[in-house]
């Protein structure tokens, strides 16, 4: 549950920091991945903390 609430809560940041033009989504071609970028420092990019992985749970007996 802890999880989902940080991921839930991480979107709605995210979207809300697109909305208000604080970020801008880019697309990384080299990577075939999608990020975030802040217009205001020349571009630079955001480091976001890593989606939890659900690996260790999704096959345990």
């Amino acid at each position: 549950m802890h999880w989902i609430r940080r991921l839930v809560f991480r979107g709605a940041w995210l979207d809300q920091r697109v909305k208000e033009g604080e970020l801008d989504i880019v697309f990384d071609p080299d990577t075939h991945a999608f990020g975030y970028v802040q217009p205001e420092r020349d571009a630079d990019p955001i480091e976001l903390s890593r989606e939890p992985s659900w690996a260790r749970l999704a096959y345990r007996r």
